[in-house]
């Protein structure tokens, strides 16, 4: 995802970090390590990342009920990796996944913004929680694959 082209955003040069998509999250909650996950899928990653912590703190989600949770995205529009004469444009649209009750869905599209429902990827989580109060780990591995949490 890097870029060879001196001139670009995201070019790969010594003292600059540039956007790249092997992103792993962790948390630090009162000093102590609070919770490790990765959510993988390029240019999703980040915002991936975020609606699962959003998920956890915001909404009260366990890291499991996090990382199952409906799921929305952003495409078509600039991106870190894109050309120089990117730009924001008409050809934006909305991912929504079908778990969003479709009154969103319609609330969205007549605030003008092109949705679609169900055809997009939506990354795949798996984390590490500490639960320190009861002395355990909490472990996840979403729903939408294969996989589990073990301990």
């Amino acid at each position: 995802m890097f870029s060879t082209d001196f001139k670009h955003p995201n070019v790969y040069v010594s003292g600059k970090h540039p956007f790249y998509t092997i992103i792993q999250g962790f948390v630090m909650k009162d000093d102590k390590p609070f919770f490790s996950y990765g959510n993988m899928q390029g240019a999703y990653q980040p915002i991936g990342h975020l609606s699962i912590l959003i998920n956890i703190i915001d909404f009260g989600m366990n890291v499991q009920e996090a990382g199952d949770a409906a799921r929305w995205d952003h495409s078509g529009s600039s991106e870190p990796t894109g050309k120089l004469t990117d730009t924001l444009s008409t050809t934006d649209q909305v991912n929504l996944e079908s778990g969003i009750p479709y009154l969103v869905v319609r609330q969205l599209r007549a605030k003008g913004h092109q949705v679609e429902v169900g055809n997009s990827f939506f990354g795949r989580n798996k984390g590490i929680m500490s639960d320190y109060k009861n002395g355990v780990y909490l472990g996840t591995s979403e729903s939408r694959v294969d996989g589990q949490a073990a301990g």
